[in-house]
């Protein structure tokens, strides 16, 4: 069997060129030479209390997914237990402008990755011969009108409900998504939020990374991409690289 010496961790977060704010917040963290977590989270909707939501979100993640060999269902169980967090703080602090973010979390044990997954930030995975896969599907209202070819993806970031959720961390009735990833020495794990790669195309990714190329450098590229191409939101991804 193959094997790799270490996992290579970079993350990066910025408010982009029009918000007031960042509510977009990531982890990275080393467990092992070969085993790692990665998550990102982006607040809801902009609302004032969105800032909140994703950094809780996050250090629930922190604190709370640490059980190796992977379990798929102690993920989601994490991630669910995550969202409970969430809406007993909108319940105690009774405002009128209810907090919630997405959060997509990998979890890396050697040659295979577990994911959760809720909401629209997402998990590609660039495979050490330069192509890429989305691993996650989106949670948002109009998922099934691109899925059936009602909507084409440059249709749906212009229509008027691209940014409904049907699944957050504070929404009622959340169901995670779980899957696992069967890796390779030198593939690269890349979290993004919505304000990256509905603005970055998957040639654009795919050229950014190099296997010689740090992975901050990469990070750089990828983040002038989505400015370049008029990203209006936050942004932020993290990184995993299998030296």
């Amino acid at each position: 069997m193959p094997v790799y010496s270490s996992i290579s961790l970079y993350a990066r977060s910025c408010k982009g060129n029009f918000r007031q704010e960042n509510q977009d917040f990531f982890l990275v963290k080393m467990i092992s030479p070969t085993r790692a977590i990665l998550a990102v989270a982006d607040g809801v909707g902009g609302s004032k209390n969105g800032k909140l939501a994703a950094f809780s979100a996050v250090d629930f993640i922190n604190k709370h997914l640490t059980r190796f060999p992977l379990d798929l269902r102690q993920m989601a169980d994490v991630a669910s237990k995550a969202g409970e967090m969430i809406t007993a703080l909108n319940t105690a602090r009774a405002d009128s402008d209810p907090m919630g973010t997405t959060l997509t979390a990998v979890a890396v044990d050697g040659l295979e990755a577990g994911w959760v997954h809720v909401g629209d930030s997402r998990v590609h995975q660039l495979r050490v011969k330069g192509s890429l896969e989305t691993i996650t599907q989106d949670h948002r209202f109009i998922q099934e009108l691109i899925n059936t070819g009602e909507l084409s993806p440059a249709q749906a970031l212009t229509h008027p409900m691209k940014n409904i959720l049907d699944q957050c961390l504070g929404c009622p009735d959340l169901k995670p998504d779980t899957g696992r990833i069967k890796l390779s020495p030198g593939d690269h794990i890349l979290l993004t939020t919505d304000g990256l790669h509905d603005h970055v195309q998957a040639s654009q990714m795919v050229s950014a990374f190099l296997p010689t190329r740090a992975l901050d450098e990469t990070a750089d590229i990828l983040l002038k991409q989505a400015i370049k191409n008029n990203s209006r939101d936050n942004l932020c991804l993290a990184i995993a690289r299998l030296e």
